[in-house]
């Protein structure tokens, strides 16, 4: 992981040309298309000034060291220790959706207020988008880690304790509430800084926070890797 996130950064400063295999083995799935996407617009991104990219920098190698602690956490637990909240904190780091909508903002030159930036309220916001993404994550690939024997989903966490209906059910609500909760952030926010000068850019970052969820959702749907998500209870009762 140490080498991965300095290859990024070496990127980052312009001074690596080539994407070797460390991001092939880097365990992070988006690595490689984030890195190729800053050699092929570096002089862009320089262009909008480096404090604009510096949240962009800072997601990314957050969700890299993120991952390694996944791994090493991963190697050593034991089912029973799953708890639903330290599993939702823990994967909400991990999924990489915040990279990808940072670097679309970035992109598309939305500046944030420093203010804005370190409100709690944005900080909640950007966690409740993670969790809708590794929901929907867990959702769609259940049938996939059934079938390799994987153990790290909600789905599987929780159909071991209460069995495979009552573990969709509940699956399903936290869905339903966290959608609820991004709603009601996102108004508080736009109420709260209603007369900043930044307010057009906060609405369009929560937009593009939004958007990449529903984006990633429609590639997981036209992906061989996923597919339909299989809402299908007795899954989880053979796999408990």
């Amino acid at each position: 992981m140490g080498e991965a996130i300095d290859l990024f950064c070496r990127i980052c400063r312009g001074e690596e040309t080539e994407i070797c295999s460390v991001a092939e083995s880097s365990g992070f799935p988006h690595f490689r298309f984030i890195c190729s996407l800053f050699q092929l617009f570096r002089n862009e991104i320089e262009g909008l000034g480096i404090e604009n990219c510096a949240y962009l920098v800072g997601a990314t190698v957050e969700c890299l060291l993120a991952n390694g602690r996944e791994t090493q956490r991963y190697a050593t637990v034991r089912d029973e220790d799953q708890e639903d909240e330290f599993y939702y904190y823990g994967r909400e780091s991990t999924v990489g959706i915040v990279p990808i909508f940072e670097f679309a903002c970035v992109y598309s030159n939305i500046i944030l207020s420093k203010t804005m930036r370190e409100d709690p309220l944005l900080h909640l916001f950007v966690r409740r988008i993670c969790r809708v993404s590794l929901i929907v994550n867990d959702l769609f690939s259940i049938k996939k880690e059934i079938a390799n024997g994987e153990k790290f989903n909600i789905l599987l966490i929780r159909g071991k304790k209460m069995g495979g209906s009552a573990a969709l059910e509940q699956t399903l609500q936290d869905l339903e509430s966290t959608f609820q909760e991004i709603t009601s952030l996102e108004k508080k926010l736009e109420s709260k800084y209603e007369n900043s000068s930044h307010v057009r850019d906060l609405k369009r970052y929560l937009e593009q926070a939004k958007a990449n969820v529903d984006a990633n959702t429609q590639w997981m749907l036209m992906s061989e890797r996923y597919g339909q998500p299989p809402f299908v209870a007795h899954l989880l009762d053979g796999a408990s």
